[in-house]
């Protein structure tokens, strides 16, 4: 790894250069559309080869511009993971080991896809301007007349239009191109979003989603729209009659997640937290969603919705929140890195064991 923070194109060279120097193992994947600044994207599929049906898990990283520290972690993952399977050796972050079997047992059962960084001009733009700003730039640099920028995690297809959908206080989401939240003009009309549910379309056996942001060291869950629930099945987000409802408890909407969905949502977020205080003893908060805050359109939701929507396998979704700042000091990021690295191993490691999910349709 470097000794700071990659650019842009330092990234995308990362994914050429691991492709080339693994390429019994890993192979990248150009991504179709190209962003408002004429930038192509790339993700890379980590595979051994070894046996089916495997099921795959796709990590995302850098959909916020601000938040740097996600495509690292990524980029660190896969390197890790990539040398130490070539190497038939062990990893070590802190005081956490994943012994060598475990990591080929890993790549033996399943698969991997790495998009780190799917906002690449937000980040570039971010590199430019934001230094040691506290906020920073969020969006994506699509142009919207004198306002610039789409909220890529509140452009996807999962109740997008919260005007309609959602109680119009209460989520972080918003219709206004000044905002940091903005929605965009329609579900996936951003490239950047539209790449992301390309890797879902052209890979069916994608059966889990990590999104990696910034900053609340938090390991969250479906759903965003309103307190889980799994008794009543009439409530959930293709339900028109709760429609203006959906974000506030005192409504008495609740979404309806699968029992065994929730018990395998909170086992695996459980195993990701504790891989991550085994490095040096941070505790993650494991919770829902809609605890951090009411929210629509996020990558997570629309991943683990579309099984009710269009018949494809189940996929369970989840977000790590990392840190405490949106660019930490290098020094920090770098701890960072090997706790959500630690993090990642594990819930990779899980999810071997898991059923692979099917349509509910």
């Amino acid at each position: 790894m470097a000794d700071t923070y990659y650019n842009v194109v330092e990234i995308e060279s990362a994914l050429q250069n691991l492709a080339t120097n693994y390429s019994g193992l890993s192979t990248r994947i150009p991504l179709p559309n190209l962003t408002a600044e004429r930038r192509a994207s790339s993700a890379l599929k980590i595979s051994s080869g070894y046996g089916h049906p495997k099921g795959t898990v796709l990590l995302l990283g850098g959909a916020h511009g601000r938040e740097w520290g996600s495509s690292e972690i990524l980029l660190g993952f896969a390197i890790d993971l990539l040398r130490a399977f070539v190497a038939k050796g062990s990893l070590t972050y802190g005081s956490k080991t994943f012994p060598r079997d475990e990591i080929q047992g890993l790549l033996h059962a399943i698969d991997i896809v790495v998009f780190p960084l799917i906002n690449p001009d937000g980040m570039n733009f971010s590199h430019a301007t934001d230094g040691a700003v506290v906020g920073g730039w969020r969006k994506n640099r699509q142009p919207f007349g004198s306002a610039i920028g789409v909220d890529l995690n509140r452009n996807f297809d999962f109740v997008w239009d919260f005007r309609q959908t959602m109680m119009s206080d209460v989520a972080w989401t918003s219709d206004d191109p000044n905002d940091d939240f903005y929605f965009g003009t329609a579900p996936f009309s951003e490239p950047e979003t539209r790449n992301v549910k390309f890797l879902l379309d052209a890979i069916p056996d994608i059966r889990w989603v990590v999104d990696i942001h910034s900053a609340s060291e938090s390991i969250l869950y479906n759903w965003g729209t309103g307190t889980d629930d799994s008794t009543d099945p009439s409530k959930n987000f293709r339900n028109a009659a709760w429609d203006q409802q959906r974000g506030e408890s005192a409504t008495g909407y609740t979404e309806y997640i699968p029992p065994g969905d929730l018990s395998t949502a909170l086992t695996l977020s459980n195993q990701m937290k504790t891989a991550i205080a085994a490095v040096r003893g941070t505790s993650y908060a494991v919770k829902q969603s809609f605890d951090l805050y009411a929210v629509t359109g996020t990558s997570d939701d629309y991943a683990y919705s579309r099984h009710w929507v269009s018949c494809t396998p189940k996929v369970q979704a989840f977000v790590i929140e990392f840190g405490k700042k949106f660019r930490p000091l290098w020094p920090e990021m770098q701890q960072i890195i090997g706790e959500i690295s630690a993090g990642l191993f594990a819930f990779c490691s899980a999810v071997r064991e898991q059923p692979r999910g099917s349509s509910e349709c």
